[in-house]
């Protein structure tokens, strides 16, 4: 293999590819990289065995071949070489690096023992533009477990049904759901895409108007736009049934500006229990305002915020972390927040209604 790119081409692959290394280290190969000419491209591939990630980048084949070179070394020199055109040459199992006057010399693998990303068999397909593939998961993501002993929790549903894209995630103490209309009416998916993927896929695909294509079956699915391919295994295991826990009704309905709600709510988030590390935060709702205290052994806050409140007084405690994260990723400028009572799930709601927020009060004495 004897290969020439321009270092900025090589570094733009190189960091796609990164995010699928493994850091377990459990095989050695799994510490490189696939270097491999394809046409007049170089493909790079990297995999953990979970994740597999591969793009392509163009360059000056001037002899074909493939190799596995450790990643390490390989992407730190790169970042470090000046942005000038780079010569690749497979030099027995090594790889030699030729930029300017200089010259590297890196240990690789043999390629005949990388694990090959899989070919998928496509009980699904549709194409969706990044812009909202990207939203479907910032405004969910965020509400998945990272306890990994709870696979379920681990990752995001994707489903679609009767014209929909929903992505739905929790990690049992909140639920965030975000849907987008399509015109899709062939498929009807139901899958569980881990967290860490949905992570990777809003790193790379960055163009909001490129179209991205999935495809997959119960087992993997993959995310594709014009050189970068995203292969993920799919959590096995029954999403809850999310329908059944969200309330039909509701006692008391508040509409308020997202901004000013979320700035006292950060406030009230400074007052930290020693004990259990946790920032409760108890809203009052009564006609016309919102009453929101925190105490601590630091101290105390005490604000008053106006809103439209419909319906019964309510006395109400919520953790501020779960509060804050989901008013810092909605849009709009108002919210409405419903409540079915001070120990009943509460909902956010955008004002577009494209997003629902579940999230469960606190006992507190």
């Amino acid at each position: 293999m004897k290969v020439k790119c321009l270092k900025e081409n090589l570094s733009y692959g190189l960091q796609n590819v990164q995010r699928a290394i493994s850091s377990k280290k459990t095989l050695p190969i799994l510490d490189g990289i696939l270097l491999k000419t394809e046409g007049n491209h170089l493909v790079i591939t990297a995999t953990d065995l979970e994740l597999g990630i591969e793009t392509k980048i163009p360059a000056e084949i001037i002899e074909q071949g493939e190799m596995v070179v450790t990643s390490g070394k390989f992407i730190e020199l790169t970042k470090k070489i000046p942005n000038v055109s780079i010569e690749l040459i497979k030099n027995n199992s090594n790889l030699k690096i030729h930029y300017l006057n200089s010259e590297v010399e890196l240990k690789g693998f043999n390629p005949n023992e990388f694990p090959l990303l899989p070919n998928i068999n496509d009980e699904f397909s549709f194409k969706i533009k990044s812009k909202n593939l990207n939203s479907l998961i910032k405004k969910t993501i965020f509400a998945s477990s990272p306890d990994e002993s709870r696979p379920v929790f681990n990752g995001s549903l994707l489903n679609i049904s009767n014209s929909e894209i929903k992505f739905v995630t929790t990690d049992s103490h909140r639920l965030a759901i975000n849907n987008l209309k399509t015109n899709d009416e062939n498929n009807n998916i139901n899958i569980i895409i881990p967290r860490k993927t949905l992570n990777e896929i809003q790193k790379i695909f960055k163009d909001e108007e490129e179209i991205i294509t999935i495809f997959g079956n119960n087992k993997q699915v993959c995310f594709i736009n014009s050189d970068t391919k995203i292969i993920s295994r799919i959590i096995d295991g029954k999403f809850p049934n999310f329908d059944q826990v969200i309330p039909k009704s509701f006692q008391t309905t508040i509409k308020v500006n997202k901004k000013d709600f979320l700035e006292t709510i950060e406030r009230a988030s400074l007052f930290v229990d020693s004990v259990d590390n946790l920032s409760i935060v108890k809203l009052f709702i009564t006609d016309s305002n919102i009453n929101i205290t925190s105490i601590s052994e630091t101290g105390f806050i005490n604000e008053n915020l106006n809103a439209y409140v419909h319906g019964d007084k309510l006395e109400i405690s919520f953790n501020s972390r779960y509060l804050i994260e989901a008013l810092k990723i909605i849009e709009t400028d108002d919210i409405e927040f419903k409540f079915s009572g001070s120990l009943s799930p509460a909902i956010i709601k955008e004002t577009n209604d494209s997003y629902t927020y579940l999230v469960l009060p606190l006992r507190t004495s």
